[in-house]
């Protein structure tokens, strides 16, 4: 053979290529790359370009429909095993089905034959090549960008049998050869034709630059065992291994062992002749009234059962054909594994576990039987389509989530497991007799360097997962020890260790909340984990909640964070309550988002309901009535803003216009003394109020203003006549509408520019014809201001709130103390401080303090978790203290709020402008609105642009014929 060392070195490349075919209905996935640990950034780059050099994968740079995920595995040297995990892609694979050899078959070749050779195929799937449309099935991501698999990539479904086909094209010609996958049977009845074959294969294999496995060749013996059974030139013979477990079987100890063996007898009973006859004296141990007295009449009917098992006719004959059932279980101290083919027995195997096996979660242990009896059976179940029978009926789960969202500790065996075709079914363990018996009687002998690796291994991929934790030693020792001090977890590592129950109400109330994730909880170095989340003691939950928020980020930052690094059952309960009652969060919230329009009704007929408010130009204050039917205004300048010089200004006004129904002003004090609510009283006004720093809610007004002040700005900055300007706009309309003149007096005012006689003739608009037409103007900008509007929810009497002095200011708790109805409003409220104050604002300067614990465990994400809530923590919601104690309501810093309206919260709508850049905003402060906007004369179109509540958009001048009188004077105009 050392002529053929280089067939023992490096990786093999066969000729041609393999094709993956998808069935019709297969839908890509693109799964996104998993996250590295940082410390196994720098490895996994060298894994990754070592393999690039071998030629196994290469970088991808175009697009791909199937993107799988990658798992890493540590060895025990310290480098990485780059996994891929396949098992969407292999739902998606039509198999081609290429027939495996029967033993039958093989028997009758090798009938005669007297000396044996069998050699393994070193990486076999890695020899074959992958076409280029493939390649792309096998793509990957992963944080150093995507690539794709060159060589057919282990795991995959169909690998077996394409290697299978490739061995029989390139060996199936030479006589005295038979491949089975990747093991290769050479037998001759010569020593020297032997050889010869030998040599001819050794040469095919390198020309065809595969490459062999040294340690797992045999070369020249006259007995060797292929496929389960033995090959000898005096014929076939079973391999004992496969009935150890049942010849080596301890007596039973007890009634209960005993039981369970003649369990197993009777299910396979139909195999053995006479089998009541044989086992009398056993059955009358089973009698209630008698002792356990284990004596020689036993122990020889025990022997004899023993041996009919283990008889041919009840051990059948493997058929590669013939479905496979592999059928497993796990006891507390034993593994015990059984391969049948319609429900006859074909091999037995059962161990013990070692002293760390016994330690395992109970899931691990059956899963580890799982991979106990796959190894076991490899030669008959490789290539094959294996179901496999477990009573743990977690099992089921797990085999059909992807890797990275299995525990930790048995993503080790799982991906050893990938070598095989598995579907994992549950069956009760009260059916399940063989295996159920095998793992409480079994063999002794525990393998012990299968186990050493086994448990190496896991090792490895204990403390890999310990490092990469990013956690200090001592944090990781401080959670350790809260952990033994903490009865919950206690229980909790308990029932991991043993196993839990089937139903959840026979688990105690107190850990019921970590049932659901029962089957994702394991324990490494004394500590609990969920997948790779730390599972957190009670007594640190509060420390890591705070600290979690020290950054003050939102709910959904936070619980994305925090979800792939701590566990505990009401973990985002917890999290979300201390966000909503966090008092730095709560002060600084952003602005409530608007709400949908409620627009002002369409008054009956002019001056009936007039908004007022005050504004400053060049040093002076003015002060601005609008007729909300019209848009007529009248500007009055105030040598004072005092109550008296208000009164004096209306009176002048109104002497000439008329006395409104309705003014509505904002809660300013001028507008709200003493002295105006007797003017209001005497003069028969109805005065409404609006929302303090919601200027929306006399937004006909507010944009008035923001017109005239920048109509005044512009003739100052031209030197022109202010009050022909004034005149002017008071003339101007939008097309299909009325200007203000004509709605309020019926007939155009006469400016400085020619107009014809008949234009100026009294003219009466049609009030019907004009009413549906500004309903149908206010039903479109309803529909566009709503559309980013999101209403709020009312708030109730006595309910914590916070809210804001001013628009932009930090958020304040308070406590409401009337409803809207109360104060005559619709969406405002006034609200009581802790300080004893009161203040009234609009809902979209409200915010609700946080919710309850009983709304909090409503709309709890993690099912079960209702009742590891603890209503004693520190960050659940309660009010103040000074809302449990009777204050004042007497207002400390806001005006009374008596004949506040119900027009007292109806807004005015921002709309876009239709020329570039213009925008006009209704809900600034007056004083504030100073847009740069073009002269007035060439926009008759700006009001058009902003909608106002229940209110037309042009506006209405009174008739001017006495302002050649009045120019000069300084009480009524600039």
């Amino acid at each position: 053979m050392s002529s053929y060392n280089d067939l023992f070195e490096g990786l093999g490349c066969l000729p041609g290529y393999v094709r993956i075919d998808l069935k019709e209905t297969a839908v890509p996935q693109v799964n996104p790359p998993r996250r590295v640990p940082f410390k196994l950034m720098e490895t996994f780059k060298t894994e990754l370009d070592r393999m690039c050099e071998m030629g196994v994968i290469e970088k991808l740079t175009k697009p791909t429909e199937w993107l799988n995920s990658v798992v890493l595995v540590e060895k025990p040297d310290g480098s990485l095993r780059v996994c891929l995990d396949p098992r969407p892609l292999n739902k998606a694979i039509m198999r081609s089905q290429y027939p495996l050899p029967t033993l039958e078959s093989i028997r009758s070749k090798l009938i005669g034959a007297q000396y044996f050779s069998k050699l393994d195929a070193s990486t076999a799937f890695w020899s074959m090549q992958l076409d280029e449309k493939s390649t792309d099935l096998c793509a990957f991501g992963t944080p150093f960008g995507r690539f794709k698999f060159l060589r057919l990539a282990y795991g995959l479904n169909l690998a077996p049998e394409k290697f299978h086909q490739k061995m029989t094209e390139y060996l199936g010609d030479i006589d005295g050869v038979v491949c089975y996958i990747d093991d290769i049977l050479i037998f001759s009845h010569s020593k020297e034709q032997h050889d010869k074959i030998l040599i001819k294969v050794l040469d095919r294999m390198r020309s065809i630059n595969l490459k062999l496995n040294m340690k797992k060749c045999i070369i020249g013996k006259q007995k060797i065992t292929f496929l389960g059974q033995n090959f000898e030139c005096t014929g076939m013979s079973p391999d004992l291994s496969k009935i150890e477990a049942i010849e080596k079987m301890p007596e039973p100890k007890n009634v209960k062992d005993l039981q369970r063996f003649l369990g197993m007898i009777n299910y396979l009973s139909c195999y053995m002749p006479n089998m009541s006859n044989n086992c009398v004296n056993l059955r009358k141990l089973l009698k209630k009234e008698s002792l356990w007295c284990w004596e020689s009449a036993h122990q020889m009917e025990f022997n004899g059962l023993k041996k009919l098992i283990c008889q041919a006719p009840i051990l059948a004959f493997f058929d590669v054909h013939k479905p496979i059932v592999l059928t497993v279980d796990s006891s507390q101290f034993a593994v015990g594994a059984c391969l049948l083919q319609e429900m006859k027995p074909v091999a037995f195997a059962s161990r013990s576990l070692t002293e760390t096996q016994k330690r395992w979660a109970q899931i691990e242990k059956e899963l580890f039987a799982i991979w106990f009896g796959c190894v076991k059976f490899h030669q008959y179940i490789y290539g094959q389509s294996i179901l496999v029978e477990t009573d743990h009926k977690p099992l089921v789960t797990l085999f059909k989530k992807a890797l990275s969202d299995i525990p930790n500790r048995l993503q080790r065996i799982m991906l050893k497991l990938q070598l095989y075709d598995l579907h994992v079914v549950y069956k009760a363990g009260k059916e399940m007799y063989v295996s159920d018996t095998l793992s409480r009687a079994a063999l002794t002998d525990t393998c012990q360097e299968f186990d050493d690796m086994l448990d190496q291994e896991l090792a490895v991929h204990s403390n890999m997962f310990m490092r990469t934790l990013n956690v200090s030693d001592a944090k990781l020792n401080e959670i350790c020890e809260a952990t033994k001090n903490d009865n919950i977890l206690q229980q909790v590592k308990q029932f991991i260790l043993t196993d839990w129950p089937s139903y959840k109400n026979l688990v105690p109330k107190i850990i019921q909340p970590f049932y659901p994730y029962r089957n994702e909880l394991h324990i490494v170095s004394d500590i609990i984990f969920k997948g790779s989340c730390i599972v957190i003691p009670k007594s640190m939950q509060n420390e890591l909640i705070k600290s979690m928020h020290s950054s003050h980020m939102g709910y959904n930052k936070n619980k994305n964070f925090v979800k792939d690094v701590v566990f505990w059952p009401t973990l985002f309960s917890d999290l979300k309550l201390f966000i909503i009652n966090c008092e730095t969060c709560n002060k600084f919230k952003p602005n409530n988002v608007k709400e949908p329009l409620i627009a002002h009704e369409v008054p009956t007929h002019p001056w009936e309901k007039v908004g007022v408010d005050l504004f400053e130009f060049d040093r002076c204050h003015y002060l601005i009535l609008v007729d909300y039917y019209s848009k007529f205004f009248e500007t009055a300048l105030l040598h004072s803003t005092n109550s008296r010089s208000i009164i004096s200004q209306f009176k002048s006004i109104f002497c000439r216009q008329g006395v409104p129904a309705q003014l509505i002003s904002d809660r300013g004090p001028p507008f709200s003394s003493n002295e105006l609510n007797q003017f209001y009283k005497e003069w028969n006004i109805n005065h409404q109020c609006s929302s303090p720093y919601y200027p929306k809610s006399n937004g006909q007004v507010e944009q008035t203003v923001k017109l005239v002040k920048n109509t005044l700005i512009k003739c100052k900055d031209s030197n022109s006549d202010p009050y022909l300007a004034l005149l002017h706009l008071r003339n101007s309309y939008s097309d299909g509408q009325e200007p203000p003149s004509k709605l309020l007096n019926a007939r155009l005012l006469r400016t400085n520019i020619p107009t014809l006689p008949n234009q100026l003739k009294s003219k009466i608009v049609s009030y019907k014809s004009y009413r549906n037409n500004y309903k149908k103007r206010i039903t479109n900008m309803k529909k566009s201001y709503d559309k980013g509007a999101k209403p709020l929810e009312p708030l109730k009497l006595n309910e914590c709130v916070l809210f804001q002095k001013k628009p932009g200011d930090i958020w304040l708790p308070a406590k409401i103390s009337k409803l809207p109805k109360q104060i005559n409003s619709k969406r405002s409220y006034e609200v009581l401080t802790p300080d004893g104050s009161t203040y009234c604002r609009n809902r979209v300067y409200l915010r609700k303090a946080g919710k309850q614990l009983d709304e909090i465990a409503t709309s709890n994400e993690d099912c079960g978790a209702d009742a590891y809530l603890d209503p004693e923590n520190e960050y659940y919601c309660h009010c103040p203290a000074f809302y449990d104690k009777e204050q004042p309501v007497e207002s400390q810093s806001s005006p009374s709020t008596a004949g506040l309206g119900q027009d007292a919260d109806r807004q005015s709508v921002e709309c876009p402008s239709t020329d570039p850049g213009q925008n006009i905003n209704v809900s600034q402060d007056s004083d504030e609105m100073l847009d740069q906007t073009d002269l007035i004369l060439d926009n008759r179109n700006l009001l058009d642009r902003t909608v106002m509540l229940e209110s037309d958009d042009s506006f209405v001048s009174t008739d001017m014929s006495y302002q050649d009188d009045t120019k000069n004077d300084p009480d009524w105009l600039p």
